[in-house]
C-alpha cells in the first residue's frame, strides 16, 4: 500500500510540475485581438492583422506596416507572468499573462526602451477559430484616405507655397512653388506619411513598430516647428491618441525623443 501511495505521489507531483511548465507557456503563433468591456473580437479590415511568432529565443512582430523580429535574451518569472526581456538592462520587454487561459487569450504588456509601455491583446491560433470576427471601420483600419500610398504621396499646403513628396516609406523632400528644394531627408528607424489635412503646414505621421506620432510642422525661420504632437499606441484606446505640447524641429526629428514626452506628460 505505501508504495502504491509513493507512486500516486509521485505521478501528481510530475503532473502538477508538467501543469505549471505549460500554464505560462507563451510560445507559438499569436494573433491580435480587440477588448470591447469584457469581450474580445478580431478585427477584420481586409488585410492580415497583427501578429507575434514566439519561440524560446526569438519574438517575430508582424505589423501592417513592417515587421520586426527581437532576440529573447533572458526571462523572468513575476507572480502569474513571465517577462521576456531583449536586452541585458532590463529595459526592453514584452511581458506574458494570461487573460482567459481557457480561451488562449492573453495579455502581453510591451515596453520598449525610452517609450511608453502599451497593453495588447492576442490569442492564440488555435483559440482564434472560437473568437468573433467584426467588420472593421476607419477608426480601426488603416486605408489610402487616411495615410495615401506608402511611396510617392505628395501634399501641398493650402497656400500653394510648398509641397512635400513622401518616397520609399521613410524619406520626404521638400520644395517650394518654384520647385527648388529646401529639405530633404531618410529616417532609418522609422516611416513617414502624410496625412492629406488643408492647412499652411506639413502634416506627417511618423510610425516606429506598433506605435505612432502625428505632428504638423510649421514653417519657422529656416526650420519647421511643431506646436504639439499626437501619440498612437497598440493599447485599445490607442486611436483616440493622446496629445501633448511639444516644441519639435523637422530638420532634427528623432522618434524616441519625442516618445519620451509622452512618458512625462500623459497628455490628453
Amino acid at each position: 500500500m505505501r508504495k502504491i501511495a509513493s507512486a500516486l505521489l509521485i505521478l501528481l507531483t510530475i503532473l502538477s510540475c508538467k501543469q505549471q511548465e505549460t500554464s505560462l507557456n507563451y510560445t507559438g503563433t499569436w494573433l491580435q485581438l480587440k477588448k470591447t468591456g469584457s469581450n474580445y473580437v478580431i478585427t477584420d479590415c481586409g488585410y492580415p492583422g497583427e501578429s507575434m511568432v514566439i519561440t524560446a529565443t526569438s519574438i517575430m512582430n508582424k505589423g501592417i506596416m513592417e515587421d520586426f523580429e527581437l532576440t529573447i535574451h533572458h526571462t523572468k518569472e513575476q507572480d502569474n507572468s513571465i517577462l521576456l526581456f531583449t536586452d541585458k538592462s532590463e529595459n526592453t520587454y514584452y511581458k506574458f499573462t494570461w487573460a482567459d487561459e481557457q480561451k488562449g487569450i492573453a495579455q502581453w504588456d510591451v515596453k520598449y526602451e525610452g517609450r511608453p509601455a502599451t497593453v495588447n491583446y492576442f490569442v492564440t491560433e488555435q483559440g482564434s477559430k472560437n473568437i468573433k470576427k467584426v467588420k472593421g471601420d476607419g477608426t480601426d483600419c488603416i486605408t489610402n484616405q487616411d495615410v495615401g500610398d506608402v511611396a510617392n504621396d505628395t501634399f501641398t499646403t493650402a497656400d500653394g507655397n510648398i509641397t512635400i513628396t513622401a518616397d520609399d516609406g521613410n524619406c520626404i523632400t521638400i520644395k517650394d512653388k518654384a520647385g527648388k528644394q529646401l529639405y530633404e531627408n531618410c529616417w532609418e528607424v522609422s516611416f513617414v506619411k502624410l496625412r492629406h489635412t488643408p492647412g499652411n503646414f506639413l502634416p506627417l505621421t511618423f510610425i516606429s513598430g506598433k506605435n505612432a506620432l502625428d505632428i504638423d510642422f510649421y514653417k519657422d525661420s529656416e526650420d519647421w516647428v511643431s506646436k504639439k504632437a499626437t501619440w498612437f499606441d497598440a493599447t485599445t484606446e490607442g486611436s483616440k491618441g493622446k496629445t501633448a505640447p511639444a516644441k519639435i524641429h523637422l530638420t532634427t526629428f528623432d522618434f524616441d525623443a519625442v516618445a519620451v514626452i509622452f512618458q512625462d506628460n500623459p497628455g490628453q
